[in-house]
């Protein structure tokens, strides 16, 4: 804040592209690394389940954590 009061448009905008490139690099890191199954919309593992097929690690509590933290980090990184 004390950077726009005194018009140092270049510190803000450093700030504000450092803060969303952090936020959506650990969006991304929770996904590859952690938990590779909650990247995607789910749609289709929703259809296969209800078709009846059995996948693991789709539906349990550590998916929907990453699924959740790493969708907070990409929408307060700016990505839409």
């Amino acid at each position: 804040m004390e950077y726009a009061k005194e018009e140092h448009w270049g510190m803000v905008w450093i700030w504000r592209v450092g803060i969303g490139v952090i936020l959506a690099t650990l969006s991304s890191i929770i996904i590859v690394y952690f938990r590779p199954s909650a990247g995607g919309s789910g749609i289709p593992e929703l259809i296969a389940f209800l078709n009846g097929t059995s996948i693991r690690h789709i539906y349990n509590v550590r998916t929907l954590l990453a699924k959740f933290v790493s969708c907070a980090f990409a929408v307060s990184s700016g990505l839409d």
